[in-house]
């Protein structure tokens, strides 16, 4: 490996900066909702949370709306890695 290439290889592992939200917003809506969702369906814009699902999940996720909103703040807030 060139110079280059052994300094850009550390930027391979960078995560994009909503990766952790995505990734907190998933392993929430799994474990204290039973809502399975891949990350690749979601997408995060202007600050909002955009699913792309079954409309009975979506249903689902804004029936819980407020439960989810709230502990998910309280998770990123807090760092926890689980969000139970």
């Amino acid at each position: 490996m060139s110079g280059i290439e052994i300094y850009l290889e550390k930027f391979k592992k960078i995560k994009p900066p909503d990766d952790s939200l995505k990734r907190a917003f998933v392993s929430l809506l799994s474990e204290k909702f039973g809502i399975k969702i891949e990350l690749e369906d979601i997408k995060i814009s202007r600050g909002r949370i955009y699913v792309d699902a079954d409309p009975m999940v979506k249903s689902r996720i804004y029936v819980n709306m407020e439960s989810i909103l709230s502990e998910l703040g309280r998770v990123l807030q807090n760092g926890e890695k689980s969000v139970i």
